[in-house]
Formats: C-alpha cells, sequence, structure tokens
C-alpha cells in the first residue's frame, strides 16, 4: 500500500515504521515532467 506523508518529521515517521515498509522521497521538481524515486529506508 502507498500512502503520501506530508506534515510529519522525518524522525518520527522513521520510528513509526515496521520492518516490512519502506520510505521513498519523490522528487517532482528536478526534472519537469519526470519523477525521481529515492530509496531513505
Amino acid at each position: 500500500m502507498t500512502d503520501p506523508v506530508s506534515g510529519v518529521p522525518l524522525r518520527e515517521l522513521l520510528t513509526r515504521m515496521t520492518a516490512r515498509e519502506k520510505l521513498y522521497l519523490v522528487d517532482y521538481a528536478s526534472n519537469p515532467g519526470h519523477t525521481r524515486l529515492t530509496l531513505l529506508a
């Protein structure tokens, strides 16, 4: 399941995550019309 997260401090989000969950940064701004995914955790 993919849920967008907004307004939650990164430290708090990482603390809540289970071992099976992954956190990605979705970058929409670096290249208009394309997205770049970065695996954070």
